[in-house]
């Protein structure tokens, strides 16, 4: 039996499956790569969060941009699979990809690009009402932010994706390579409670629905 015939196999058996998705699940989406995107920037440059708080402005119109590049883009079969399936999703992406999916369970680990909020009075504003015209708060003038986790910050329900994993069925890894802590942490604990581990880092839109879809 081939690895993928037993994959299949262990997830048809799951009743309770999770996944953690990375940048790889929205490549057939369309998106681009974080190199594309940041165009010779670093990363880690990008979400130092005393360079953004130096640069807010500047920050602020490219992540209008990103918005502006993302917000026509659509699930794509990896992401409908998962939410058919029920499949609980701890994802790195800001894409918001999964919840258009109609993903019920979903943690954003680093937050999302697509909700923002004043950094002054804390009001929140959805992304389709951000633009590069609307870069301060209507209520008070502070600037607007994106809801993600810059560098230094605590990612988002880390308590939550770890109580998910130590009771699932299978884990999927989908479209990452966990480099980052405390991220890489988390195949350890499904390693530790005996719970069958599926990485998937290529052609995600061909075979999530093969290894989910009954």
């Amino acid at each position: 039996m081939n690895w993928q015939k037993k994959a299949r196999d262990e997830c048809l058996r799951a009743s309770d499956i999770v996944a953690i998705t990375g940048a790889g699940i929205s490549v057939p989406s369309g998106l681009p790569s974080a190199q594309e995107i940041f165009r010779g920037r670093q990363v880690k440059e990008l979400f130092s969060k005393s360079s953004a708080n130096r640069h807010w402005k500047e920050y602020q119109h490219l992540y209008a941009k990103i918005i502006k590049d993302w917000r026509f883009a659509r699930p794509n079969q990896a992401h409908l699979a998962l939410s058919s399936r029920g499949v609980k999703v701890i994802t790195m992406n800001l894409d918001g990809l999964h919840k258009q999916a109609g993903t019920q369970e979903v943690i954003e680990l680093h937050g999302t690009l697509y909700r923002f909020h004043c950094m002054h009075c804390g009001m929140q504003v959805g992304s389709f009402s951000f633009n590069e015209s609307l870069l301060t708060c209507q209520i008070c003038d502070g600037p607007l932010w994106p809801d993600v986790v810059l560098e230094g910050e605590p990612v988002r329900q880390l308590g939550m994706a770890l109580h998910w994993i130590t009771f699932a069925d299978v884990l999927l890894i989908i479209g990452t390579s966990l480099s980052m802590q405390p991220i890489r942490m988390l195949p350890g604990v499904a390693k530790e409670n005996g719970i069958p581990t599926i990485v998937i880092n290529e052609r995600a839109d061909e075979w999530v629905p093969y290894f989910l879809e009954k």
